[in-house]
């Protein structure tokens, strides 16, 4: 990565954890390297932080938007 190559930064959210942790290796191997910020397995990862996930509850009956 050259000094001014911009900095790419994703969550991976994906409940089974052989996938995101496929993906979190994929994105360590390109060029540029993709930083992951978060992973697990709902949107809580990315929004509460590792080992900070609070179980989201979507509408009565439903699941999580």
């Amino acid at each position: 990565m050259t000094p001014q190559s911009p900095v790419v930064t994703v969550a991976v959210i994906d409940d089974h954890p052989v996938v995101a942790a496929g993906i979190t290796a994929w994105y360590a191997a390109a060029d540029p390297p993709v930083r992951v910020l978060a992973a697990g397995p709902d949107r809580s990862a990315a929004l509460h932080g590792p080992g900070r996930a609070v179980r989201e509850r979507g509408p009565a009956g439903g699941s999580p938007a």
